[in-house]
């Protein structure tokens, strides 16, 4: 009786896993232009595709939904079907929803580019892939909070100094290439974090020139030393996978010992960051971003 038992169940897992392709099926021919492109990758990925109709389904109803990005004249080009091989195969065996979004956002920007073969696309793939989700979530508190507060700096300090030398597009563009990420996030855990902050004493209504409670500077000390962490554990994985870089500022020039080690978001870092964030950008936003190139 277990024997057939296990056969029906089995029946039933094919024919669901085979009724799953074949509305996949008409949900890809259904495309403009896609039936080329899907041809293709259902060939190279089909062994993977049956165990993962759920995530194929999403990828080709992305491209479905959003058919101002995904025209016709783009994906009936070599280059399109080219990379939507990588970008399927790459989005089939990704775990964390997460990490799918932000893998839908870089293939907007593909299909927008204005130069489909010279997009980072692999690289791109390659960095979410070898992200933490620690990480990733860490970038979207500097979407959210932290960038926000440079590009207020920034738009001050241009804004100043175009008054006198260059542009404010020169300028804004030389803070972007040499003012530290690091820089605004320990300014962000001084001001919420340090009991010598102004916020904290008032939010804990601690002063750290009479006050002896210790219990209260611990629990202070503690927030502070993850907070810290966090950041510094995130900075070592953007560094390893080029979203950042390492500059060590002060010190006693050259031989001389010392110095802060800062860490500046390079030209990918700061395309990357476009792509995490949460809210879906528009075709022209995408098509804005500069996309660097491997040399």
């Amino acid at each position: 009786m277990k024997e057939k038992d296990d056969i029906i169940v089995e029946e039933i897992g094919i024919a669901s896993i085979e009724f799953g392709a074949a509305v996949l099926d008409e949900i890809a021919n259904s495309i403009p232009g896609f039936q080329f492109a899907w041809k293709v990758v259902n060939a190279i990925s089909q062994a993977q595709l049956k165990l993962r109709i759920k995530r194929a389904t999403e990828f080709v109803e992305h491209i479905k939904n959003n058919p101002d990005i995904f025209c016709k004249k783009i994906i009936e080009t070599e280059s399109f079907q080219d990379g939507c091989v990588v970008a399927f195969k790459r989005f089939l065996l990704e775990r964390s929803t997460d990490k799918r979004v932000l893998l839908k956002n870089i293939l907007s920007g593909f299909a927008s580019s204005h130069d489909l073969e010279k997009f980072n696309l692999e690289r791109l793939y390659s960095v979410v892939s070898n992200l933490s989700q620690n990480s990733l979530t860490y970038l979207q508190f500097i979407n959210n909070t932290i960038i926000p507060l440079m590009e207020e700096s920034f738009d001050n300090q241009s804004a100043t100094s175009a008054s006198t030398t260059n542009d404010a597009a020169w300028w804004m563009q030389h803070l972007k290439d040499t003012e530290p990420l690091s820089k605004y996030i320990e300014k962000f855990i001084y001001h919420n974090y340090d009991p010598n902050s102004k916020f904290v004493k008032e939010k804990y209504q601690y002063s750290s020139e009479t006050d002896n409670n210790n219990v209260l500077l611990e629990k202070i000390f503690d927030l502070q030393s993850v907070e810290t962490k966090k950041a510094n554990e995130a900075m070592a994985e953007f560094v390893s996978t080029g979203l950042c870089r390492g500059v060590v500022s002060g010190g006693g020039g050259s031989g001389g010992g010392g110095g802060t080690l800062n860490f500046i978001l390079t030209d990918f870092g700061w395309e990357f960051l476009h792509f995490a964030k949460k809210d879906p950008a528009s075709r022209e936003a995408l098509a804005g971003v500069k996309t660097v190139q491997v040399l």
